[in-house]
């Protein structure tokens, strides 16, 4: 009788279009949706690939036939054949997952990925992109780019338009050409400014002076004397700012300037000297002209920050990259100096209709060490966005050996990667991770373990840091979680879906498949043999970005420049290697690479470039090439006529650096140990 009334309920319940719910499954009097009477569930509301807000969001479907749905986790209220649940969205990429158990007892699911978080279109710079702080010590780095104020080329065009230098009605004094070697330049932040010095060794001005009626029967003198002094001293102070429309600007303060150990040789005898270029009132007039010529340098140092272009382009999986920094901000306080800059990039490529990438706060400006960089994570998102819109993720790799055993693969095979959401770069638990949503991998494995093709939807979440190489710049993977689910095309691969467990586990520890997806070729960039030290990078304290901590060196490099060469150790002994030529003789060497011994009153011209050299007492050499390394003896004598030279010479050394861009490097004492010696050698 009981189960009469049970089945009468039920069919009273049908002809009126009524819910009910029996054993835990929902019956519905307009039939099943779709007509469609097999057990389901499936996430319909939000879809999957969807752009939400964070925060509480109800999530809807079709629960048809099953009993103990739940999404995510968390049980949902099942009425009418759907059902309905709240859930938290955070930010990032959400995998929501669905799951309701049938009458006999299998688990049925479906899931997506949805991001959330706040949006913004990719379009224009992303503020403070990059922040960069210099310590004192950092600042020195920067002095490299500023030696190119103060080279012979630069500082003579300043200086002839002080001509003359001295017109007083019976002399007159205008400068042809000023030689030096090469400066010592100090960048010293105070507050507001940087405290420029700049100490020029070894000045040689090369003058024309007319004194009038100097001669008997009213005779002119023209001479054409060079003034030298042991170094010229200039000191001032230098502002940065911005200009307002993303460049920067630096003004130069009230410039002073000394002279030390002048002294003016017109090749006379002394009492001409004396009698008509007197060499103290000269030094003193030369001073006054000099400490006057900051109006004249302005100029210079205005048209080389306006043709400052840090705007590059990179090849990113055969797409091109744009990137256009501009500057924000500029501080300067006795700690260093702070800037920050905007970044607008662009890969060319179709723009996606979704409404952007996602965005966070800059990170708070901090410091540390030599230089630190902070990378925000905003920019890091409008990074992979780009990356992602211009269909860079979209490929096809042929599978090797190590891949085809993780998909399953058989002799040969392809993978076709498809993300519909952009990676997203998030902060969790005080660490970067890097979520990428939707990946759709098609598969095709001939005679593989899961059929000759299928298809898996994945959501990865992955720990996630940056790696600045010599030959790179990229994103390491690691920790990886992945969710995975069969796709349309394999709903029915009983052996793929009973396996998918596995897969998304193995998968998991073969994430470095993706490492090399996120990666930009440095090949090239930084020059020949030029290597970055081992670059600490950590989590921002304001977790919205990340720091990279930065040698003055690496520095140098990232701006292109030479780091300056290792000091020499003082009081060792250079071994002139068994492999040397002994050059006992005067010579011209053409060859790159050449590795010289050159022996007592014997010269060399060096016309190649790259060589290393060891001089004895009474050796010569002339440098005509780039790149050349010498180690040169009391006694010694070398001249450079080129740039990209670094000397090391003990005290009594001659070097004459007739170019001014060369490294020479003063070590006492420095001795040739000639132990393993080429025999017989020098004489």
């Amino acid at each position: 009788m009981r189960q009469e009334v049970r089945v009468l309920a039920i069919a009273l319940a049908l002809g009126c279009g009524a819910a009910v719910d029996v054993d835990g499954q929902n019956v519905v009097a307009d039939g099943p949706p779709g007509g469609d009477d097999t057990p389901r569930v499936t996430l319909e509301d939000p879809a999957a690939g969807a752009f939400l807000p964070e925060g509480t969001r109800d999530v809807t479907g079709v629960a048809w036939r099953v009993s103990d749905v739940t999404v995510s986790g968390e049980p949902a209220q099942v009425t009418a054949g759907s059902y309905a649940a709240s859930l938290p969205l955070v930010q990032g990429l959400n995998v929501l997952e669905v799951t309701g158990v049938t009458d006999a007892g299998d688990v049925l699911s479906d899931a997506g990925a949805v991001l959330a978080g706040d949006f913004v279109t990719a379009q224009g710079p992303r503020p403070r992109a990059l922040q960069l702080h210099l310590s004192a010590d950092g600042l020195g780095a920067l002095t490299v780019l500023a030696g190119d104020f103060f080279s012979p080329a630069s500082l003579t065009k300043q200086l002839e338009a002080l001509n003359p230098v001295i017109d007083d009605g019976d002399t007159t004094v205008i400068i042809e050409d000023v030689r030096f070697g090469k400066p010592a330049i100090q960048l010293v932040p105070i507050d507001g400014a940087l405290l420029l010095t700049v100490v020029i060794p070894d000045v040689v001005i090369g003058v024309e002076a007319e004194v009038e009626d100097a001669l008997p029967f009213g005779i002119d003198l023209t001479l054409s004397p060079d003034i030298e002094a042991d170094e010229l001293l200039l000191v001032a102070e230098l502002a940065l700012s911005t200009d307002g429309q993303g460049g920067l600007q630096a003004t130069l303060g009230e410039l002073t300037m000394e002279l030390s150990g002048f002294d003016l040789d017109t090749g006379l005898l002394e009492l001409v000297d004396w009698i008509f270029l007197d060499d103290d009132d000269l030094a003193d007039t030369l001073e006054e002209q000099l400490e006057g010529a900051a109006g004249s340098l302005q100029p210079t140092i205005d048209e080389a920050l306006a043709n400052l272009d840090l705007s590059t382009e990179l090849d990113l999986l055969g797409s091109t990259m744009l990137l256009e920094p501009a500057f924000d901000d500029v501080v300067i306080d006795s700690r260093g100096l702070s800037m920050a800059l905007s970044i607008n990039l662009d890969v060319v490529g179709p723009e996606p209709e979704v409404p952007g990438h996602l965005t966070v706060a800059p990170p708070l400006p901090d410091s540390g060490g030599d230089v630190l960089l902070q990378l925000s994570d905003d920019f890091m998102n409008r990074l992979l966005f780009e990356v992602w819109a211009g269909g860079a993720l979209d490929l096809e790799i042929e599978m090797d050996a190590p891949v085809r055993v993780l998909f399953g693969a058989a002799a040969e095979g392809t993978l076709a990667l498809s993300p519909q959401l952009p990676p997203v770069w998030i902060d969790k638990e005080g660490g970067s991770r890097m979520q990428l949503g939707e990946v759709i991998l098609d598969v095709d494995t001939p005679g593989g373990t899961y059929g000759d093709s299928y298809q898996v939807i994945m959501a990865i979440d992955a720990a996630a840091t940056l790696r600045l190489s010599n030959t790179s710049f990229g994103v390491v993977l690691s920790d990886a979680q992945i969710h995975m689910r069969p796709g349309p095309q394999s709903a029915d691969n009983a052996v793929l879906i009973e396996s998918i467990p596995t897969l998304a586990n193995t998968f998991g520890v073969g994430i470095g498949i993706i490492n090399g997806l996120l990666s930009f070729d440095l090949s090239g960039t930084l020059g020949k043999g030029v290597e970055l030290s081992d670059i600490e990078v950590r989590r921002d304290s304001s977790g919205r970005g990340t720091a990279l901590a930065l040698t003055s060196d690496d520095l140098l490099v990232l701006l292109g420049q030479e780091p300056p060469p290792p000091t020499f150790p003082k009081g060792l002994a250079v071994p002139v290697p068994a492999s040397a030529t002994v050059y006992d003789s005067d010579v011209e060497e053409p060859a790159d690479g050449a590795e010289g011994w050159i022996c007592d009153r014997d010269d060399v011209d060096a016309t190649g470039n790259d060589g290393t050299w060891y001089l004895e007492d009474g050796a010569e050499m002339r440098i005509f090439g780039t790149g050349h390394v010498v180690y040169a003896a009391d006694g010694s004598g070398v001249e450079i006529a080129s740039s990209g030279n670094v000397v090391y010479a003990a005290p009594g050394a001659n070097i004459r650096d007739q170019n001014g861009d060369n490294w020479i490097l003063v070590t006492d004492p420095l001795t040739l140990d000639l132990t393993n010696a080429p025999a017989p050698g020098c004489p």
